[in-house]
């Protein structure tokens, strides 16, 4: 029978040689902070943090892998390294099938190759998951991934469909655009904005009656900046509206 202590037994800073801490199969009822053993059947020590038992063998971020997850299903995993299953933090799980769980981090779309950590203690929810993605692969209207960005030239030629465009290409490709404004009939001067980066004599510019389409004539430009200018009628356009085709040169 084990000799029974009711308070704390100090050894000065001595050293405790040739003892081994409590061995059993699985975890103590009621234990108390800082509680230790022997987990026989995983053959792990165990320690208790006040909230639940930690294997003192995990170091890092990620604590154990709890093996294969499918996640075709779009839940989370229910059970992991802790005690009669529960997940603890740092439980991580390398996917197998592909599936999106709505909710994880960074992305909620899982591949092959990805893994599924816990972000803490008792998770149960997709938020107290993170993914760490496990390869790469190609990104898509529906999946996040690597891209590879487009060359000037490939932008205009406008025949690609796997390649990303950057703002400064989507300027060299975007040589046109069309502005539509509403007129009330007493108005006589519009500021019309535009994204093409050039000055009003580098552009063509024409006007047309919103609901008719025919081209207007007697109208000023004055030029504001690169991306825009004010176009004065007089007498003040009628009420309805008028679009200006604008092509840079």
């Amino acid at each position: 029978m084990a000799a029974q202590f009711y308070g704390s037994l100090s050894l000065n800073k001595n050293e405790l040689q040739h003892f081994a801490i409590h061995n059993l199969s699985t975890a103590p009822s009621n234990p108390s902070t800082g509680q230790v053993y022997f987990n026989t059947s995983t053959s792990k020590p165990m320690m208790y943090d006040g909230t639940v038992w930690v294997d003192l063998t995990a170091t890092g971020t990620i604590r154990d892998l709890v093996g294969s997850f499918d996640a075709s299903g779009g839940l989370v995993p229910t059970t992991g390294t802790g005690t009669a299953g529960s997940i603890l933090k740092g439980d991580t799980w390398h996917i197998t099938v592909v599936g999106t769980i709505t909710g994880l981090l960074p992305v909620e779309n899982l591949n092959i190759g990805d893994m599924l950590v816990a972000s803490e203690d008792g998770a149960t929810t997709a938020s107290q998951f993170y993914v760490i993605r496990g390869s790469e692969f190609s990104a898509s209207t529906t999946v996040a991934g690597t891209v590879i960005l487009a060359t000037e030239s490939e932008v205009l030629a406008k025949t690609s469909t796997t390649k990303a465009v950057t703002p400064a290409d989507l300027v060299t490709f975007a040589r046109s655009q069309i502005v539509s404004v509403t007129t009330n009939g007493t108005t006589t001067s519009y500021t019309i904005n535009h994204l093409l980066n050039a000055s009003v004599t580098d552009l063509s510019i024409q006007v047309k009656d919103s609901t008719s389409g025919n081209i207007v004539w007697g109208y000023t430009i004055t030029p504001i900046d690169t991306n825009s200018f004010t176009l004065a009628f007089a007498p003040a356009y009628p009420a309805g509206g008028f679009k200006v085709v604008l092509n840079s040169l």
